[in-house]
């Protein structure tokens, strides 16, 4: 093996070793959680739009009178305010802030 491909290994080691090193301190990894599932009412219907991004949600009231936002895309059927809706709660992968999601009727019925 000559010089060039040593050095060249080593460095590209070197780099991915660097790489990996600076995200586990910043990445804090855990399992995702569910959280259960909870009774809801659409308040509004929205569309936010980034500079990378765009995406339409719907701003439901919890039944403990908090709002948030829950996302939704092109398979979801039509919105009415005032409808109520079964929304699903849980952890993610590389944070603890929470995530939401639309769940069939029947979850929060039992």
């Amino acid at each position: 093996m000559n010089i060039r491909k040593t050095l060249s290994r080593i460095t590209v080691t070197a780099l991915v070793a660097g790489i990996l090193f600076t995200a586990a301190q910043n990445i804090s990894l855990s399992v995702p959680k569910s959280l259960g599932y909870q009774s809801a009412i659409i308040s509004s219907v929205g569309f936010a739009a980034g500079r990378l991004s765009a995406g339409s949600f719907v701003t439901v009231d919890l039944t403990h009178q908090s709002q948030i936002d829950v996302p939704i895309d092109a398979s979801f059927g039509a919105i009415q305010i005032g409808q109520s809706v079964c929304v699903h709660s849980s952890t993610q992968w590389f944070t603890t802030s929470l995530t939401h999601r639309f769940a069939a009727m029947r979850k929060c019925a039992s």
